[in-house]
């Protein structure tokens, strides 16, 4: 028997030296002997410095195998001397901590093999653990509980447990100034492990209820400025049912508080234990102010987050190695306040992308499903996410236009054209479907405006226009006849030119512009070409006297006469035929065309009222308000893009 004895052990082989102290031990084992099957009676009890007392009592036998069957009582044992031995594996150093146990402990070794069972309940009470490079709070809880510990480790290892309680468990994590994790730099690297023995039997687990009670976590960022900080608060519920050799699955449900007002609840089934893995989430975050991430909006994004809340509705399995998590992520609200000067800023244009995704009602929802498998070293949820999010970006840089298109009746970056016939500033019925879905857009995405730039094409609407003002013209000449015979004639715009009354009036603004017989005028025939006739021969007397006496010199004038008149009168009828007849039609009209001026200024009047047609459209069929829509003028000259509208989302 020992009474009042006292151990103390100083072990400075430590990096921390270590104090262990027990006080007013009293140790007796009645009737010791080594005869068989023989029980003797013991008991064990000391203090425990700083704090905390041991009591055990039972009875033990050697013969012929070690036998021990005791009750130990811990009351309040303190934690706090082995700190130093835990800070040999990681940079982590408790603070403080108790432990209380009432456990009956059965003990047997058969064949040399020891085999354990352990019934009772376990308490830790106000455990807390900082980080051993800042000294900083880490993790603990107030509370930690199991009631109704059954441990047994023959056969096989198991554990049984009927309710795990913790209370006020809370977490902190923290990027420190330099960068580092506080989580990440508690795990001291560790040498190579050992082979792998041969594998034992898998332990039975099974747990009937944890309940967790006013849990408090938090993250913190120093290494920005301002710095971040976001917790989550009220954290508790309860998992119902773990087992490894239970097939039924545990039952979970767990909510908290994140900033104070945004509700966090997780529910389903998982099966963590079992041979074949299993989680079946759905996580659902409501109404989480965004502003305390605003720095780092600022640092990445380049803008300041003036306001904005997030709701996530996640639902998530595992089954086995396989991962197939759907998650619709709504941020409501969300709106970047001033810039920041940041050279870690992205180049895409964020503040069109928002305005892209944020529909009428100021939400941006974002579906971000997450597939992949466990075992493969490049599935990375966060990277998957990371992706999503930067893909939505560049699109919205690159292709905005087949962003949206893709979310309001289709459409690519087409949208983006609005494409008119050379000389006209009607809307083409082929291009009408694009700005039903413009209009769409604009609808349902309000913090969008819409430029809007006219152009034109010189040698295309060129032709055109003179084509058109030619039409013109020949409308105008046809009704001004026709309202010199009838004055109560309808308007010049009214008025169905028929192909004959075209065609003569072509021709007569033709022979007016190009007169007949001119260089670009209809060709007349050129008068007939009269030879001289021959030089007569020297005639004698005899014939000279004939020739007055009959008359013949008058004779052959006169013949001549009528034979220049009758060429005369062929040749004016030919002219009268060609200028009857004319050039054909369409050569006609080209060359009238041709005639028609038009100039720099009359192209981009065709470019502007292009424009305005695209606009009245939007307004006044798709209602979008005027004020979201800006007429833009080209950078470069409007004649050099074509007979279109180019639109930008801005």
């Amino acid at each position: 028997a020992v009474s009042r004895f006292k151990v103390d052990v100083e072990d400075d082989a430590l990096a921390h030296p270590s104090h262990l102290a027990v006080g007013d031990l009293e140790a007796n084992l009645k009737g010791f002997t080594l005869a068989r099957n023989a029980v003797m009676p013991l008991h064990v009890s000391f203090g425990w410095e700083p704090k905390g007392t041991v009591l055990v009592d039972g009875t033990v036998s050697i013969s012929p195998e070690i036998r021990a069957d005791v009750k130990a009582t811990l009351n309040r044992f303190e934690l706090l001397p082995f700190s130093p031995y835990i800070e040999q594996f990681v940079n982590a150093r408790i603070t403080q901590g108790t432990v209380s146990t009432i456990s009956s402990i059965h003990l047997a070794t058969a064949g040399g093999k020891p085999a354990l069972t352990l019934t009772g309940d376990v308490s830790v009470d106000k455990f807390g653990v900082v980080d051993g490079a800042h000294n900083k709070e880490l993790a603990g809880f107030s509370w930690f509980a199991l009631a109704g510990l059954d441990v047994a480790t023959e056969p096989q290892l198991t554990v049984s447990i009927k309710q795990v309680d913790i209370d006020g468990p809370y977490a902190r994590v923290r990027v420190n100034a330099d960068k580092s994790v506080n989580l990440l730099s508690v795990m001291k690297s560790s040498p190579a492990a050992p082979a792998p023995s041969p594998a034992a039997p898998a332990p039975k687990i099974q747990v009937g209820r944890v309940v967790i009670d006013g849990g408090d976590f938090s993250y913190s960022d120093q290494s920005i400025n301002p710095a971040v900080h976001v917790s989550v608060a009220d954290f508790g519920g309860s998992i119902s049912g773990l087992s490894s050799v239970n097939f039924a699955r545990a039952d979970v449900d767990l909510k908290g508080m994140v900033g104070g007002a945004g509700p966090v609840e997780i529910t389903g089934k998982l099966d963590p234990l079992g041979a074949h893995k299993y989680v079946g989430l759905k996580i659902g975050v409501r109404n989480v102010d965004l502003v305390p991430l605003s720095p780092y909006s600022g640092k990445f994004a380049g803008y300041e987050l003036a306001r904005g809340q997030l709701v996530v509705e996640s639902n998530i399995l595992v089954d086995g190695d396989k991962v197939d998590a759907t998650n619709v992520v709504t941020l409501n609200q969300f709106t970047f306040g001033g810039p920041v000067s940041s050279p870690d800023a992205t180049g895409l244009p964020v503040r069109l992308g928002v305005s892209l995704l944020k529909d009428v009602d100021g939400k941006i929802v974002i579906d971000l499903p997450v597939q992949g498998t466990l075992g493969d070293p490049n599935f990375r949820i966060g990277k998957v996410v990371l992706r999503v999010i930067v893909n939505l970006l560049t699109k919205a840089a690159v292709s905005p236009f087949a962003l949206v298109g893709s979310m309001f009746g289709g459409g690519g970056e087409e949208l983006a054209f609005q494409e008119f016939a050379p000389g006209s500033s009607a809307l083409l019925p082929s291009e009408l479907p694009k700005l039903e879905t413009l209009t769409k857009v604009l609808t349902n995405r309000p913090a969008l405006s819409l430029g809007i730039e006219g152009n034109s094409d010189t040698a295309a609407d060129t032709y055109a226009s003179r084509r058109t003002k030619l039409g013109d013209a020949i409308r105008r000449k046809v009704w001004e006849e026709k309202h010199a015979a009838n004055p109560n004639i309808a308007a010049p715009d009214q008025l169905q030119v028929t192909p004959e009354e075209r065609t003569a009036m072509v021709k007569k603004l033709f022979d007016a512009e190009f007169p007949p017989g001119t260089q670009f005028g209809t060709p007349l025939p050129a008068p007939p070409a009269v030879a001289p006739p021959p030089p007569a021969p020297p005639a004698g007397f005899i014939t000279r006297v004939v020739d007055f006496i009959t008359f013949k010199t008058q004779r052959d004038e006169k013949a001549a006469k009528d034979a220049a008149d009758k060429r005369d009168a062929e040749h004016k009828a030919d002219v009268q035929k060609a200028v009857a007849a004319g050039l054909p039609p369409d050569e006609m009209e080209g060359r009238l065309a041709e005639a028609i001026a038009i100039s720099p200024n009359d192209l981009a009047g065709l470019a502007s009222a292009r424009a305005e047609s695209v606009r009245n459209y939007l307004a006044s069929t798709g209602h979008v308000p005027v004020e979201r829509l800006f007429l833009s003028k080209a950078a470069q000259p409007a004649s050099n893009k074509g007979p279109r509208v180019i639109l930008t989302l801005e």
